[in-house]
């Protein structure tokens, strides 16, 4: 049944015309409601409860002592609920016998819908010995009563109980598949139909069976459908062949009738001569072998089938002769990952092989075990981390697949970390892994993208021949063959967990269903896992003191930090009041804000003093929330005594520092004043006597001429010294302007300096920024000047240029390139520093001070400044400060 749309589980329910009228329990999944029949609540006997079971697993409980064995039922049920779509079982209350089965009945967009049926079958206490005791239980051939729908055993006689090895009422809680192998149960349906329809005896072939202590049996099976009490029960007589068939045929029987009986059997069979010649085989192994019989029969079988796999066979059957016992042993196949069961029985002239695929039942085995473990121990895990590193170790040690890694999606990319949980059990895989952390996928991109952006898992079985996997040349290097990729949410993280093999696995070996299982069950435990960690790193590794109390003031939890800001341990804190250690002077405040708290459920925020173990005092900012609704108070306190500390003396030392500074200029201001003074009269007769040059020899020139150089210097220094002090005292409010009008009033301020030397000044629109115009000019103009100055070009150039800004948004570069002598790249930041000169006064004039002034006006305006250089091939300077090229 599949309606078009269901809103609801009653309504999807209502749609059973007889669901009120059965024992049934429809639910829904994933989230697990149910809904309980009318008939299910009178038979159950949930009429008059408070509040009727809200799951399966809740309905299950209300079921203890209304059932036998309710431990083991609900524990192999339990777990059925979870890994199986379809399942039936048989059930025994006090009073009746129940069919108990489920089906999902219909699924679509993630929703599925899943009946849950009990049929009764009959009640307990019926006497059956008294129909078929007469012509059954004292039969000498073993025999037994089973009900074709159910399978369960309705009679078992005395020769089967010896047989099997299970006692009456052992048989009375079985049905037909607990004495079948698990890897035979899938044959049984179709000869259950027969059972059901053929009238007469029946010879049903030989069939392997288990006996009590897991031995096999082989049974040649003889079946009559018979009437039993209202309805009919299929009639099983049994023949144990399991000697004629596991030892030698041809000393027990003719070649012809064990044939028939090899070629009837559902395991793969041949046997060998005491010379390792094929002896016969059934076409079951011939198939497996891909061989027919006359390219079998009287064949060495080591000639036939040579290398390592020939040794590993060849060592077993050698010590099942040897021995005389029978042997037994698992060989997994390399190029599939299939797991084949060998039986070996010797007998006189060789020995007998019997082989079955077990792969499903080892898969099934192994998917069982693999849930339970990680289940087990992810909770125990001590971090996210840890518990991925349990769930690949265990998956990777118990399927075929050999390495697994951890992709996590991170700022719009999927992408692997170099600490990231990953296992091997190669260590070729390393190389592989290394490869992988240059990859990164966006959503939807490759294999690993598709994976995360569709959310569902997906499998290939070679991903050399795979176009969307991106990585074949790494696969290929590597011997990468089969793969496995399962998307996993875990709260607010969301991975892709992939598994890798060097062997081709097909779907059925690729454990699909169990991935699936673990990125719906285990995907809780590793989100209640990041929840743990969330908590303890937030609440216990702060250095915040964090406390949960009631509202009326009990202490519930506290975290490290108390000890560590106080010095009191958290159980010294539990035998005193609280109020003891706050200081005196703030106990009423404490007191105002307890009562604010507990009487008007208030949110505060307030600071109080505490005295520490140490005797010291500590000041603490505290916050509180209060939740009415969970009856809790929930406060952080943080220790701001050195933040208190630190800032007042901040404060102290930036009034030192502003009159330092205020000082400082003064001085400089005066001291430059003063000195300005007597350098001008020296200037000034100097000046005089130069031009009265008649009665003064040559070397008195010179001398005169050195004396009022140096002044002149010395005045030019004092200059600058006092410009570079009060670069930011000076300062006028910034304007926002267009740096190009000032660019074109310095080059014509320099309009004759750049005649004078014969160079050519390149400029550029420059763009707009905040800025105060004078201190700009004054930059544009000593990066000019130098750019002229230290040059021995015939024609000295400078280019000046603005573009974007590389990196910085809402910043400009302006740069400012010249052809001039250069300098080495080491003297980059040195040549930014006041009274440096890279040369002497004799090669080129200068006071050292234009490039520090440049620096200092630069960073006043949020930027900075900085240089690129070749010798002997010209110098670049670029401005980076925050500006736009247009003016909007």
């Amino acid at each position: 049944m599949q309606p078009t749309e269901t809103k609801s589980l009653e309504e999807f329910s209502d749609r059973f015309s007889s669901f009120q009228d059965q024992i049934c329990i429809l639910e829904e999944r994933p989230s697990g409601k149910i809904r309980l029949s009318k008939e299910c609540i009178r038979f159950w006997e949930f009429k008059g409860f408070n509040q009727k079971p809200g799951t399966f697993p809740s309905f299950l409980f209300h079921l203890h002592g209304k059932i036998r064995n309710y431990a083991d039922f609900t524990e192999k049920i339990l777990l059925k609920h979870i890994q199986d779509s379809e399942y039936f079982d048989t059930l025994f209350t006090k009073d009746h016998i129940l069919r108990f089965f489920w089906k999902t009945v219909f699924r679509r967009r993630g929703v599925s819908y899943r009946l849950y049926t009990f049929e009764i079958l009959a009640k307990e206490g019926d006497d059956e010995r008294s129909d078929v005791e007469s012509i059954f239980y004292k039969l000498p051939e073993p025999a037994f009563l089973f009900h074709p729908s159910t399978l369960r055993f309705l009679a078992v006689n005395d020769a089967a109980l010896y047989l099997y090895g299970f006692s009456r009422k052992e048989f009375s809680e079985m049905n037909l598949l607990d004495i079948r192998p698990e890897e035979d149960r899938a044959d049984m349906e179709i000869v259950i139909q027969n059972f059901a329809q053929d009238l007469g005896i029946r010879s049903r072939g030989i069939w392997r069976h288990w006996r009590k202590d897991k031995k096999f049996l082989y049974v040649k099976i003889t079946t009559n459908r018979i009437s039993f009490r209202d309805s009919f029960a299929v009639l099983v007589i049994l023949t144990d062949v399991s000697e004629t068939i596991e030892t030698s045929y041809a000393l027990k029987q003719s070649r012809a009738e064990k044939q028939s009986i090899i070629e009837s059997m559902s395991d793969r069979y041949f046997a060998l001569s005491k010379d390792w010649k094929f002896i016969s085989a059934n076409q079951q192994s011939l198939i497996t072998l891909g061989k027919t019989q006359e390219e079998l029969i009287g064949r060495n079988i080591w000639d036939l089938f040579s290398g390592s796999t020939s040794r590993f066979f060849k060592n077993r059957y050698e010590h099942a002769v040897q021995t005389k016992k029978p042997l037994v042993f698992d060989y997994k196949i390399p190029e599939t990952g299939n797991i084949m069961e060998y039986r070996v029985f010797p007998f006189e002239e060789g020995i007998s092989v019997f082989f079955q695929d077990i792969t499903e039942k080892r898969r099934r085995e192994t998917e069982q075990n693999i849930l339970k473990e990680v289940t087990l121990k992810i909770p125990k895990a001590s971090s996210v981390k840890q518990s991925f590193e349990i769930l690949f170790e265990t998956i990777c040690k118990g399927t075929s697949w050999s390495f697994a890694q951890t992709w996590r999606f991170q700022k719009g990319e999927i992408i692997l970390e170099e600490n990231s949980p990953w296992y091997s059990t190669d260590a070729s895989f390393l190389q592989h892994r290394i490869a992988c952390f240059e990859k990164k996928f966006s959503p939807g991109e490759g294999t690993i993208g598709k994976v995360f952006s569709t959310k569902k898992i997906r499998f290939v079985k070679d991903v050399q021949k795979e176009k969307d996997f991106k990585r074949t040349s790494i696969a290929v290097q590597n011997g990468i063959r089969s793969w496995i990729a399962i998307p996993l949410q875990t709260g607010h993280e969301a991975y892709v967990l992939e598994f890798f093999t060097q062997i081709e696995v097909d779907l059925v070996n690729s454990y699909i269903q169990m991935f699936e299982l673990i990125a719906d069950q285990v995907g809780v435990l590793f989100k209640n896992k990041e929840s743990e960690e969330e908590k303890d790193h937030f609440f216990k590794l702060s250095g915040d003191l964090f406390q949960i109390s009631t509202l009326d003031g009990q202490v519930i939890e506290q975290n490290q930090a108390w000890e560590e800001v106080l010095g009191y341990s958290l159980e010294e804190l539990k035998k005193f009041d609280r109020a003891d250690i706050v200081h005196v002077e703030d106990r009423n405040k404490m007191l105002d804000a307890l009562k604010d708290v507990r009487e008007y459920k208030r949110n505060l925020s307030f600071s109080l003093r505490y005295i520490t173990k140490q005797g010291q005092t500590k000041t603490i900012l505290w916050k509180t929330i209060a939740s009415p609704e969970h009856g809790l108070v929930y406060a952080s306190g943080k220790d701001i005594t050195e933040i208190q500390d630190t800032q007042l003396k901040l404060e102290n030392l930036t009034k030192e520092l502003q009159r330092s500074n205020t000082d400082l200029e003064d001085f400089a201001f005066i001291a430059s004043h003063d000195l300005q003074e007597p350098l001008r009269k020296i200037m000034a007769f100097g000046d005089r006597l130069l031009k009265k040059n008649s009665n003064l020899d040559s070397e008195s020139m010179d001398y005169l001429q050195r004396m009022y150089s140096s002044a002149c210097r010395l005045s030019n220094l004092i200059e600058g010294l006092l410009s570079y002090s009060r670069i930011k005292s000076k300062s006028k409010p910034f304007q926002f302007l267009d740096l190009s009008g000032v660019l074109k009033d310095v080059i014509g301020d320099l309009e004759i300096y750049i005649k004078e030397r014969n160079a050519n000044v390149v400029d550029s629109k420059l763009g707009y920024a905040w800025c105060d115009p004078s201190q700009m000019g004054t930059v544009f103009q000593n990066l000019i000047k130098n750019g002229i100055k230290f040059n021995r070009s015939e024609r000295p150039e400078v280019v000046v240029r603005c573009i974007p800004h590389p990196t910085e948004t809402s910043w400009i570069q302006i740069s400012f390139s010249d052809n001039g002598i250069g300098f080495d790249k080491k003297h980059k930041d040195k040549i930014f520093t006041i009274f440096q000169r890279l040369h002497g006064r004799e090669d080129y004039e200068g006071n050292g001070i234009g490039l520090a002034v440049c620096k200092k006006i630069i960073e006043l305006h949020g930027g900075k400044i900085y240089a690129k250089s070749t010798i002997r091939k010209g110098s670049t300077f670029y401005l980076d400060f925050p500006g736009e090229l247009k003016s909007d």
